[in-house]
């Protein structure tokens, strides 16, 4: 009789495949990441700035600094090997006690002075105190001082700066407590020691504690979801009611522990996510021909994410009466996103204020702020993938240096008290550490991508989860540091992990190597994406226009003028400009370097038209491209318009810019402007659906004998609702 066959049985193998190989792509993507960050590192350690500026002294303190750091390793390797671990009881109080007193020196001898954002979360604290009671936040990042400064505030007082430090050593502590649990329900005691150990040596998650730091207070949440993660899937290991019933009370919690951290950090709804793809993925991995689907542990697992998911909405369901996060946040962050995935910014916050003076006018709701930030993200890949492909190269390499970055001064400000020997052997250490750490995250990413063996779910989750966390950040040229701190604890968990011999399954079959799979399909990715960003997202869905056409008349333009004129330094970030429009010294800190760096990394946002020479009466240069509108009602032209004074010139308009369509003109604009030299225009005459149209920008000379060589940038130009 031949054997019935289940009927899983002939895709089976592939679904195991395509799971296993989505898992590692995940890790390879972590890896790459942490491996340009290595480089980001080790170009930041090579200043040598101690040895440098301090002689025999600075040579000693670097020598003593890289053998410490080398012997810490040495530790965590003997810790994660030992056939027996220390007694857990012991190591616990040594763990908390001891890296309590470390921080609290640490926090009493070290006072930087607080930057921008982290005094407001202080004073955003005193100012939810001044209300006399709770009312919901009203203020963008007022959530953010919900949790630690708030309650402080409330108790002792607004001057109780040390009792916020000591909180912030509490909340280490509380880390430290679910670091260590979860590390040993996955790998045992010797694991969560060896890892344990590693995070607490880390110097960048200690600096925090000297802040108002929401990445710390975010990362408490984080941990605790991740541990009773942990708790939910064990105890769904177990049959009978008692051990279900576990399983949903910790299920209900990491719900809410993830809302929670969405309220705080911005992340929870990734690590729900995370949480739930690694549950599906792993069920559809497994083999369900072996027992019923609905008996095997993986589909228990993918039982309880789902339940985490649903707390999580119910939870965000309720805050629309608590009112925990503020309805003007969406608005903030998308302008903040737009500023960066223009492939304009730099990352910093100074360049997205300068972003949002020139460009947040006619963008006043949330919805108007994501569309925007859609259509500068998508057109930035659509028009430029490989400018795009470097800058996601170059800020994953800041994004992921796991050290103290020296052009963002966020922790280690100005230390009140500190010599400038010890803040510089400071900032050492957390080079000489970070590219240890990363070297050894970065093995055993690698490690764990090339086994067929899948980590523990919860391990998998927290690799997602940072992955989740980073890849947005990267592909829309956000690359702070800090953005991606639960990478610490991750890393710590899954090195540890890794430095304990595991019996792996057979893998000789070098296409049975999920590796292989996984770079098949980040291969895929990359090549294909930005083709099919150009092929789907189209000027009628809000790509910015493009390809232009030069035209002219009465005037000589000499060949290559039109991409002389795309080419050109953009002049409408300059420091006189911005100081014309009002804008704070804040803004103005680094504006010289915004024109070099629109120039090489985004042309494509804005396009200037000039006169090769001083015109005559009637001469006109032109730019001009083709605009199908669809079925989507896009039928209005945005620009913004640069346009600045002539010298000598000021009373006369001897210019215009004349918007046509179709050839007819829709929008005459007198040049120079008045009032002001930057604003925003929107043409709604000779658009119309389901047509293809010809939109020009022409500039023309009203006047005769004119001396100077006028300009306009047009900024952003594309069709909106």
């Amino acid at each position: 009789m031949v054997p019935r066959m289940h009927p899983t049985a002939l895709i089976a193998p592939f679904v195991r495949w395509t799971s296993r190989s989505s898992i590692a792509a995940a890790f390879l993507l972590l890896g790459g990441g942490v491996a340009l960050g290595i480089l980001g590192t080790y170009s930041s350690a090579r200043e040598f700035v101690l040895v440098r500026d301090h002689g025999l002294e600075g040579i000693v303190a670097a020598w003593f600094i890289v053998a410490f750091s080398l012997a810490l390793f040495g530790t965590v390797v003997h810790l994660a090997r030992r056939p027996r671990p220390l007694d857990p009881k012991w190591f616990l109080v040594a763990l908390i006690a001891g890296g309590a007193i470390a921080h609290v020196i640490l926090v009493a001898i070290v006072k930087p002075v607080w930057g921008s954002d982290y005094r407001l979360y202080w004073e955003y604290a005193q100012r939810l105190v001044e209300q006399g009671e709770y009312g919901g936040l009203t203020r963008p990042y007022y959530s953010r001082s919900l949790f630690v400064p708030y309650p402080i505030v409330r108790i002792f007082g607004p001057d109780a700066i040390f009792m916020l430090k000591l909180a912030n050593v509490g909340v280490m502590a509380c880390i430290q407590l679910a670091g260590y649990d979860l590390m040993r329900r996955i790998r045992g005691h010797q694991v969560a020691q060896a890892g344990s150990l590693l995070f607490l040596a880390a110097p960048i998650p200690a600096f925090t504690m000297m802040i108002p730091s929401h990445d710390l207070w975010g990362l408490l949440f984080v941990s605790a979801a991740l541990w009773t993660a942990t708790f939910s899937y064990d105890a769904a290991k177990r049959t009978g009611p008692a051990g279900l019933t576990v399983a949903i009370l910790a299920a209900v919690a990491t719900g809410a522990l993830t809302y929670l951290a969405q309220v705080q950090r911005g992340t929870g709804l990734l690590l729900c996510a995370a949480l739930l793809l690694t549950a599906a993925l792993a069920f559809a991995g497994s083999r369900m021909e072996q027992a019923p689907w609905w008996r095997t542990v993986r589909s228990r697992h993918l039982a309880m994410a789902a339940l985490f998911a649903l707390v999580y909405c119910a939870s965000s369901i309720a805050d629309e009466h608590i009112k925990l996060r503020s309805d003007d946040r969406p608005k903030l962050m998308n302008i903040k996103f737009a500023a960066n995935a223009s492939g304009m910014g730099n990352g910093k916050s100074d360049w997205a204020a300068r972003f949002s003076k020139r460009f947040s006018s006619g963008h006043g709701t949330p919805e108007r702020a994501e569309d925007l930030f859609h259509s500068l993200a998508l057109s930035s890949w659509a028009l430029a993938p490989r400018d795009s492909g470097a800058r996601v190269a170059k800020y994953s390499e800041r994004l992921f240096s796991l050290t103290y970055t020296r052009d963002w001064d966020w922790l280690l400000r100005k230390p009140a008290g500190l010599s400038k020997g010890a803040r510089e052997a400071m900032l050492f250490y957390a080079d000489v550490y970070g590219f240890l750490f990363g070297l050894a995250l970065l093995i055993s990413i690698l490690k764990t991508a090339a086994t067929w063996r899948l980590p523990h779910p919860t391990v998998t989750a927290s690799i997602i989860f940072v992955v989740a966390v980073a890849l947005p950040l990267v592909l829309i040229f956000e690359n702070k540091p800090y953005n991606v701190f639960p990478i610490w604890l991750v890393g710590a968990l899954l090195t540890a992990s890794q430095l304990r011999p595991v019996v792996q399954a057979n893998t000789s079959q070098w296409w049975r190597n999920p590796a292989i799979g996984g770079s098949i399909f980040i291969a895929l990715i990359v090549l294909l994406a930005p083709l099919a960003i150009r092929a789907i997202f189209e000027e009628s869905n809000g790509r910015l226009l493009s390809d232009w056409t030069l035209r002219s008349k009465n005037i000589d333009v000499p060949d290559g003028w039109l991409n002389r004129m795309l080419s050109a330094r953009p002049e409408a970030f300059d420091r006189t400009p911005l100081e014309n429009a009002g804008m704070k010294e804040l803004y103005l800190r680094n504006a010289p370097e915004d024109g070099a760096r629109i120039q090489k990394y985004a042309p494509q946002n804005y396009a200037r038209l000039e006169f090769p020479a001083p015109p005559t009466g009637n001469s006109t240069i032109s730019l001009e491209t083709e605009a199908c509108i669809a079925a989507t009602g896009r039928n209005q032209l945005e620009f913004f318009l640069y346009s600045p004074s002539i010298s000598g010139n000021t009373d006369d308009q001897d210019f215009q810019l004349q918007v046509l369509v179709d050839n007819r003109v829709s929008e005459d604009i007198d040049i120079p402007l008045q009032g002001k030299d930057f604003r925003r225009f929107v043409v709604t005459k000779g658009l119309a659906d389901n047509s293809c149209h010809k939109v020009a920008f022409r500039l023309r000379a009203t006047a005769t004998g004119n001396r100077e060589v006028p300009f306009v940038e047009i900024w952003l130009p594309r069709l909106i609702h």
